[in-house]
């Protein structure tokens, strides 16, 4: 889907209105697909190449594989593509002066993404950044104002990473279209990748698994035991609550560490 969108993105140059052709040809257009680790960004810069070379692998109902037919593959400019497989810093050039780079943050963003408008910014396995909230706020937004673009925070949560929480607000806010997101869930029996025998035994599979919600329906799940669960959590962050209440004679109180 990623690679799909940032295609769309770049042919279409979306975010420079198309008033003057000649003008809207020539201007420079950029995209970036980022990831908080290297060997995450490979997957959408390898499926992109696919695509336009009609080499892509599609499963057919019965398992067999086809490729796909691009109908414009003129408009890849893969000559011009560059590679650092030592890095993982992948940049895709287009036709009307359009490319795309594939990046991972770095320490910070701020790395890879300081000044430089961006029409969409994907940001793969987003959930596994552990300062996910800086990068959002601080970086991708602002990269993003020239040309009023999106960014997708593509990944499932990763239970290891400190902003979490972040992560889970984004997700619950995007349920209701809050804060401008939008939050998009999805069940694995709608994969027309896979076969229904291979998707029928993924089912079996986490029929009893704790994080059978988040594999099988796409959604939220929190892993492990936890003493509070993340509505709690995020109820105790209200301000209101900084200064507590002084002890009442005759309260039990219970004090926990997590």
């Amino acid at each position: 889907v990623t690679a799909v969108k940032q295609l769309w993105y770049q042919f279409n140059k979306i975010g420079i209105p198309k008033g003057n052709r000649k003008a809207w040809m020539v201007a420079e257009y950029r995209t970036a697909n980022v990831a908080p680790k290297s060997s995450l960004v490979e997957p959408v810069f390898k499926y992109m190449d696919q695509m336009m070379t009609s080499t892509f692998p599609i499963r057919r109902p019965d398992g067999t594989i086809v490729t796909n037919k691009c109908l414009i593959e003129w408009f890849y400019l893969r000559d011009r593509t560059t590679a650092n497989t030592t890095t993982n810093q992948y940049k895709q050039f287009f036709a009307f002066n359009s490319h795309i780079e594939h990046r991972t943050i770095g320490a910070t963003a701020k790395d890879s993404l300081e000044g430089k408008p961006y029409g969409y910014i994907s940001f793969d396995e987003g959930g596994r950044s552990n300062s996910l909230e800086t990068e959002v706020n601080g970086t991708f937004l602002a990269r993003l104002f020239d040309f009023d673009g999106p960014l997708d925070i593509v990944s499932t949560p990763d239970q290891n990473s400190s902003a979490i929480l972040y992560h889970y607000k984004l997700y619950q806010d995007g349920l209701i279209g809050l804060n401008n997101t939008y939050t998009m869930e999805g069940e694995l029996k709608d994969n027309t990748f896979f076969t229904p025998e291979h998707i029928a035994k993924q089912y079996k599979t986490y029929a009893d698994n704790p994080l059978k919600d988040q594999v099988l329906h796409g959604k939220f799940v929190f892993g492990g035991d936890s003493i509070f669960d993340a509505l709690s959590i995020f109820e105790a962050q209200d301000e209101t609550l900084n200064d507590g209440e002084r002890y009442v004679d005759g309260h039990t109180y219970v004090m926990g560490t997590d």
